[in-house]
């Protein structure tokens, strides 16, 4: 079943009057409005049909006059996680300019369709490094407590959410806001976002006084920032927030004056080492990503490491992980005796 069939069966069909006469026209189909195709948003737990709905929602919701045209949307939803969903910089900019949206810019979903904007945004709170939530995967996505930032990191418009993170910092309303599933800001852009939306994410709470925790959060299943960065298709994300942990732990410490017993230097200095709930660490993940099943022989075979090294490769993760693990091995030459190798 394709994807405009599963949203086909969850859209209301239009009122028609059909009549059996003879000599009766009958009543031409009336289109749904945004707010009667929007109505499917509770039952869809799929994040490719969710989008799709959205688009659907997005061209519904621009009307003639460059206004947004009337909706009442379930779940706390907005115009501007339409937009976001939909990835429609034209909706968003309607969007921001409503004097309503403006008012709840931040808003988070939520299971309960009549939430106030207060209710809304009540578990806006600062990511914790623990990260214990459990949320089961069939749980609707549009009642996971998302904010639009939230819908714009989740599927990778960096476009948008750049855009919505400077309103946001004009409106002193930029939050690390944490959904039901413990993905916050960080986590998502760490998944999805170019290194441009996760590096101007990073600049905005440096000065907070819970960034570290912030780049040390866990969401679902224990996955740090780093478990979440191998999900990239190159390693920079991952690489970038690397740096952060390390730097923003080195700065804690060298501001703590009272540190008398040297317990602040005892904390990690990244997240590559923690597991996740399946026992994998970002270093695991980055090998299966690489696509090395015998990776155990480049630690007992360094010859192999140099032989594949140069090697043309097409896979950044690859490259990634052999440059990282040559401080493990005996110093490479810059001209190899196995150029024109390939490794068995």
């Amino acid at each position: 079943m394709n994807i405009t069939s599963q949203i086909q069966q969850h859209i209301p069909a239009s009122p028609v009057q059909e009549t059996q006469h003879e000599g009766v026209e009958a009543i031409p189909a009336k289109e749904p409005s945004c707010s009667e195709t929007a109505k499917v948003f509770p039952k869809l737990t799929d994040t490719e049909t969710l989008i799709e709905t959205a688009k659907a929602v997005a061209k519904q919701l621009k009307g003639p006059d460059g206004e947004l045209n009337d909706w009442d949307f379930p779940c706390g939803l907005t115009p501007l996680h339409i937009a976001c969903l939909a990835g429609d910089m034209e909706l968003l900019r309607l969007a921001i300019l409503d004097d309503f949206c403006q008012e709840h810019i931040d808003q988070q979903t939520s299971a309960d369709a009549g939430a106030t904007a207060d209710e809304a945004t009540a578990n806006a709170a600062t990511a914790s490094p623990e990260g214990n939530n459990e949320v089961g995967d069939q749980k609707a996505i549009a009642t996971n407590h998302d904010t639009a930032l939230h819908f714009a990191l989740l599927t990778g418009w960096d476009k948008g959410a750049i855009a919505l993170m400077d309103e946001l910092d004009v409106q002193d309303k930029l939050q690390n806001t944490v959904n039901d599933k413990g993905e916050s800001l960080f986590s998502l852009a760490a998944s999805h976002s170019s290194l441009e939306v996760v590096r101007g994410l990073c600049d905005s709470f440096k000065t907070s006084e819970n960034y570290r925790e912030y780049l040390f959060h866990k969401s679902e299943h224990q996955r740090t920032l780093l478990h979440c960065a191998v999900d990239q298709k190159g390693p920079e994300v991952f690489n970038y927030l690397q740096d952060q942990q390390m730097s923003a732990t080195r700065e804690m410490i060298r501001d703590s004056a009272n540190d008398q017993d040297n317990q602040l230097r005892m904390l990690p200095r990244t997240t590559r080492a923690d597991k996740d709930r399946n026992g994998n660490t970002p270093d695991k993940l980055a090998a299966m990503k690489a696509g090395l099943l015998y990776i155990q022989q480049f630690h007992d075979n360094p010859k192999l490491v140099e032989q594949v090294r140069f090697s043309d490769s097409n896979n950044p993760w690859l490259d990634y992980y052999l440059q990282d693990i040559t401080g493990l091995m005996q110093p490479i030459s810059s001209i190899s005796p196995f150029r024109s190798c390939t490794l068995v």
